[in-house]
């Protein structure tokens, strides 16, 4: 028996020390699980808002396969090009027909419309320069007219005197011409 004690008394430190451990042991995994709870539940408290700032995000751009929307599109056009000032409408806004939705740039267009008077006051100029010119233009035209007048007649007893030279030397060429025609033959 002496050699069963010992061992019966090893035996209860074993099984006081195995009992002790396993009770340690259950809380320890008792603990854990609790840590994991409460990491999960941080982790979620966490992730909760993340995960809907982002679906506010993403929700707020339209996305579409086949790049396609239903609905109905009204175009909306300048009769006149332009850069853009100010937009006086909102976004699905209800607009009566005839309101302003915006407004363009005026700098282009004042631009063209002292453009436009620069180019009538040089055409008016020209016009003014063209009537001081008619009484100008219509005396050089009969002074013109007056030396050309001249001239012609100044042709005219050129050629009368051209004429009358020729009746009075078409007789003094005709003599050489027989004097000539007498010296071959002979």
């Amino acid at each position: 028996m002496a050699d069963t004690a010992p061992q019966t008394a090893e035996g209860s430190e074993l099984r006081g020390t195995k009992t002790a451990g396993l009770s340690t042991g259950r809380y320890a995994g008792r603990r854990k699980e609790l840590r994991r709870t409460i990491l999960f539940v941080v982790i979620g408290l966490v992730l909760a808002p993340l995960g809907v700032l982002l679906y506010r995000y993403f929700a707020s751009y339209e996305s579409t396969d086949d790049a396609q929307i239903d609905g109905y599109i009204y175009p909306v056009s300048s009769r006149v090009p332009g850069y853009v000032v100010r937009v006086t409408a909102d976004n699905n806004q209800f607009v009566q027909a005839g309101t302003v939705l915006l407004q363009l740039d005026p700098k282009d267009y004042d631009v063209a419309v002292a453009n436009a008077k620069a180019t009538w006051a040089n055409v008016r100029a020209a016009s003014e320069a063209a009537r001081i010119n008619v009484p100008l233009t219509s005396v050089n035209t009969s002074s013109q007219l007056s030396t050309a007048q001249s001239d012609v007649e100044n042709a005219q007893a050129g050629l009368v005197a051209a004429e009358r030279n020729l009746t009075r030397r078409k007789p003094r060429c005709a003599r050489p011409r027989r004097t000539i025609s007498k010296r071959r033959t002979t």
